[in-house]
């Protein structure tokens, strides 16, 4: 059991170091979660629109939103405006997000077990494993986890990435576009794939739901930087590292 806690530690910290929220600026973590409540109402929201909500000046907004297109975190509709924000998106994709009767997706299996706190709404998720191809169904709860899991020995893989060693200041300096974002209503399910994390410059496409420990762990023979997670670690595991982080960042402000 103890040495089940250390690995757990050592996997969060290195997700924290090189995906998690702890280096966000908290102008960063609070335009994060506030244009993901905004697009979990179901349309394209105006960057503009989540700003009017903010007490951040015009400069403030440019350079969360140059961090988050530099780092693929964000997207947008031809119209420019946003549907999708770090890993929730309007967009199809094979992880299904409902929340209260909205359709939304996530663009990682992982994604899917966070969101539920950001929004502080329960989520139900349905996927497919690549292996079985037959549907994971979950409800995931703000707060306590995951409340059912069909079936429920449902596992999840995850990527355990090298550090990236880059700060935001760093990515914030790089001229950036909407075009290089990891998700558009003009880009397939499969966008992620062009994600910067992972040895293999891929992270989302490697990040999916199981029937079990067993079928993920057979997908995943080979792959030294991929693992597997029952649901139940995987929550716990994604409040660590992307919740807990953004919220404290966020929670600066007084909103």
């Amino acid at each position: 059991m103890q040495e089940d806690h250390f690995i757990f530690s050592d996997l969060a910290l290195s997700l924290k170091n090189t995906m998690g929220p702890e280096s966000h600026s908290p102008e960063t973590a609070l335009f994060v979660l506030h244009a993901a409540r905004a697009v979990a109402e179901g349309i394209p929201v105006a960057v503009s629109s989540v700003a009017e909500s903010l007490p951040l000046d015009e400069g403030a907004i440019r350079t969360a939103v140059a961090y988050l297109e530099a780092s693929s975190q964000i997207g947008y509709d031809t119209q420019g405006h946003l549907v999708a924000i770090a890993g929730l998106s309007l967009s199809p994709t094979n992880h299904s997000f409902e929340v209260e009767g909205v359709q939304l997706y996530t663009w990682c299996a992982i994604d899917a077990l966070f969101f539920p706190s950001l929004l502080d709404r329960e989520a139900v998720v349905e996927s497919t494993s690549p292996i079985s191809k037959k549907t994971i169904r979950l409800i995931v709860t703000p707060r306590d986890g995951v409340r059912v899991a069909q079936p429920s020995t449902a596992a999840v893989s995850l990527v355990v990435p090298a550090s990236t060693g880059r700060s935001e200041d760093d990515r914030s300096e790089e001229i950036v576009t909407s075009e290089g974002s990891c998700d558009s209503l003009e880009i397939s399910a499969t966008c992620c794939e062009a994600d910067r994390f992972g040895a293999n410059g891929s992270f989302c496409s490697r990040v999916h739901y199981f029937e079990s420990l067993n079928e993920a762990e057979s997908w995943l023979a080979g792959s030294s930087d991929v693992i597997a997670l029952s649901v139940s670690d995987a929550y716990r595991l994604a409040r660590e590292v992307w919740v807990e982080p953004l919220l404290v960042q966020a929670s600066r402000f007084d909103v």
